[in-house]
């Protein structure tokens, strides 16, 4: 596989480290300690890497001023058909904040809320990282990545972690359907509440219309 040049989306530069040994590693440690934190997030459990024979591409982050905003990683990369550069992925969205969870309501003995504000700054949180993991992955459906040897790289169908494809339990992604339903414009195939892969197809009716397909903001 050649290597992909660096682009950029909404404001966000990302760049393939794999023929800069400095930045990957960086890149890799970052990802496996954003990983830990996840799996607490997602799951309240520990981090277990696995080992298999699929393709890791890592993308560094940068923000317009040069600032790290974290890791993006196609994960688990399976070719799809005779072309090696067109592909199935898992997408491992490793930004700085990693918030999905937002906390219920703690009732007082009047039926006052004490953390409203603690729920708002929560959902706020939730939003941002929600709309720019889905909004990275609708442009990366959307957008072949130019290479170096001036083919191009494609991702048609993204795969999210599953026990029956050989991913670990700690990597499923758990109690995300809310947020798929809410800010994702991807049909996704789902199983018991959770993920499996996207259909290839847009959603019929737009549950984010102020934020265009592939943009970070709205």
């Amino acid at each position: 596989m050649s290597h992909i040049v660096p682009f950029e989306i909404d404001g966000l530069m990302f760049t393939h480290t794999e023929d800069n040994a400095p930045m990957d590693y960086e890149a890799r440690k970052s990802f496996a300690e954003l990983c830990e934190r996840a799996t607490q997030d997602w799951r309240s459990q520990h981090w277990v890497s696995c080992s298999h024979e699929d393709a890791t591409l890592v993308f560094s982050m940068l923000d317009s001023d040069g600032n790290d905003q974290g890791v993006w990683v196609l994960h688990r990369v399976r070719p799809i058909g005779d072309d090696e550069n067109v592909v199935s992925a898992l997408a491992a969205p490793m930004f700085p904040v990693i918030a999905s969870r937002i906390p219920e309501e703690a009732i007082g003995p009047h039926g006052e809320v004490y953390n409203a504000q603690d729920i708002v700054d929560a959902t706020a949180r939730s939003e941002e990282f929600w709309r720019r993991t889905f909004s990275v992955m609708e442009w990366m459906f959307m957008n072949p990545m130019p290479m170096n040897d001036m083919d191009d790289f494609v991702v048609s169908d993204w795969r999210f972690p599953s026990v029956d494809d050989g991913d670990l339990e700690q990597h499923k992604w758990s109690d995300v359907k809310e947020f798929f339903d809410r800010y994702f414009k991807m049909e996704v195939l789902f199983e018991d509440d959770q993920p499996i892969r996207t259909t290839g197809v847009w959603k019929a009716v737009d549950p984010d219309p102020g934020r265009a397909r592939g943009s970070i903001y709205p």
